[in-house]
């Protein structure tokens, strides 16, 4: 065990061979919530157990034809009424808000992608912040929607190739923004949320990036190929 995180944990008398992957607090002390993989992993019953008394319950259970991932960010917001729950149960991953009694369950992010990682969850504001890549596989950026599922995905990066990290701050409303890309090192500044302005350059490097602009590089280009069966793999060129 290692902060909460309890690794293919035998349930002892389980005839079904049943395991549990992954157990943490909920949002009080007096709750665990458990995942629960049976043997083939492609049943996740995600479960209530009291601290005290040991005593469980079902809520949700996530499941798939052949292979069912862990949920390895579980948040809980609303006062520890609701918990963020990402699966890929509709065949991309998406993130889903759960009620604390399983009754209801709400997908959040629609559409032909999957949610890469959550950033923050807007509790008082009303939405989920994610890093998402839904046009080019390639290329990541940082999306918001609304927690009640109303709305589709919302695009707050600017369109600018290379690589982009944040640090959200706790009320939503500005975050860390660190950019690079090929021959441009990282520039960190902070932003405002959710219009992307520019509050204050922190680190900007400029000197070096003048420096490495005047090196010869035989430059770089992305590419697909096929692999058969419809299925194209991205590929990325860098030459000396």
């Amino acid at each position: 065990a290692s902060g909460g995180d309890v690794r293919w944990m035998e349930i002892p008398g389980d005839p079904s061979n049943n395991y549990v992957a992954r157990m943490e607090w909920t949002a009080s002390s007096e709750e665990l919530i458990l995942q629960r993989f049976n043997r083939l992993q492609n049943r996740n019953d995600v479960t209530l157990a009291n601290a005290s008394t040991g005593e469980t319950r079902i809520i949700f259970t996530d499941h798939g034809e052949a292979w069912v991932e862990e949920c390895d960010d579980l948040r809980w917001f609303d006062g520890g009424k609701q918990f963020s729950f990402v699966s890929e149960r509709d065949g991309w991953r998406h993130l889903y808000v759960i009620s604390r009694d399983g009754q209801d369950v709400r997908l959040v992010t629609k559409g032909d992608y999957d949610v890469v990682s959550i950033q923050h969850i807007d509790d008082a504001g009303g939405f989920v912040y994610f890093i998402a890549s839904p046009e080019n596989p390639t290329q990541r950026f940082l999306y918001r929607a609304k927690l009640d599922g109303t709305s589709s995905a919302e695009r707050l990066t600017p369109q600018k190739r290379g690589t982009h990290a944040y640090q959200i701050a706790p009320n939503g409303r500005c975050a860390i923004h660190t950019f690079s890309a090929l021959g441009v090192p990282p520039a960190i500044e902070m932003i405002e949320l959710p219009s992307h302005k520019v509050l204050r350059t922190m680190t900007d490097n400029s000197r070096l990036r003048q420096r490495l602009a005047k090196l010869r590089h035989g430059g770089e280009s992305f590419f697909r190929i096929d692999i058969g069966n419809g299925i194209d793999l991205d590929g990325w060129v860098l030459r000396p």
